[in-house]
């Protein structure tokens, strides 16, 4: 599910895989930007329809806040995706930690409250991370422009044989990781995970 304003557009893809032994249904969104594009009314409907959807996990891709956001804002967000009891993974974006708030006047939040707001609605954070999940795995690369991102030779070894997601916010990740010519599939989205026939028990 991708939002951009106030227009919430629904995209379903649908993959295949060897690797895959079993259904999976997820939910990516990103780019809310909230307390400054979005409204609460807007995000309140768009994650009741995600609760609605009933995904084995929800992903957030970054820039769920930004610049604009309140502190007040910011710790709402993250209570309100923390409450529909599904499991949730985030990953940063080049916005979340107010990284330009210099040319609006100064930071709104730090990034120990960021963090603090994230994790203690029991989102996961991954920053250059691997989540496994039976025959799936999430792997949440930090923000491309972070000090602190690893390099992809530098992560830890991906778990064999399963299939690999890999989540960033630049497009610059995908260019990486074709580069490196891994197998990895960025998500976008929302994505529903299903093995190959030849895979399923009958």
């Amino acid at each position: 599910m991708v939002i951009n304003s106030q227009v919430v557009t629904p995209k379903i893809h649908t993959y295949t895989s060897d690797k895959l032994m079993r259904d999976h249904k997820l939910v990516y969104i990103s780019d809310l930007h909230y307390g400054n594009t979005q409204t609460k009314g807007t995000v309140e409907k768009v994650f009741n329809e995600i609760k609605n959807e009933q995904p084995e996990l929800l992903v957030l891709g970054g820039d769920i806040t930004d610049e604009f956001t309140t502190k007040e804002d910011m710790e709402y967000i993250y209570e309100l995706i923390g409450s529909l009891g599904i499991p949730t993974y985030f990953t940063y974006g080049n916005h979340d930690r107010q990284n330009h708030s210099d040319d609006v006047g100064g930071r709104t939040y730090s990034d120990s409250e960021l963090e603090n707001a994230i994790t203690s609605n029991g989102i996961h954070i991954l920053c250059d991370e691997y989540f496994e999940l039976d025959d799936l795995v999430i792997l949440g690369r930090e923000d491309y422009d972070c000090d602190k991102r690893i390099a992809v030779n530098e992560l830890k070894a991906r778990p064999e044989g399963k299939y690999v997601i890999t989540v960033g916010r630049n497009e610059k990740v995908i260019r990486e990781y074709i580069k490196n010519q891994t197998e990895e599939d960025y998500m976008q989205n929302q994505m529903s995970l299903r093995p190959k026939q030849s895979d399923q028990t009958v």
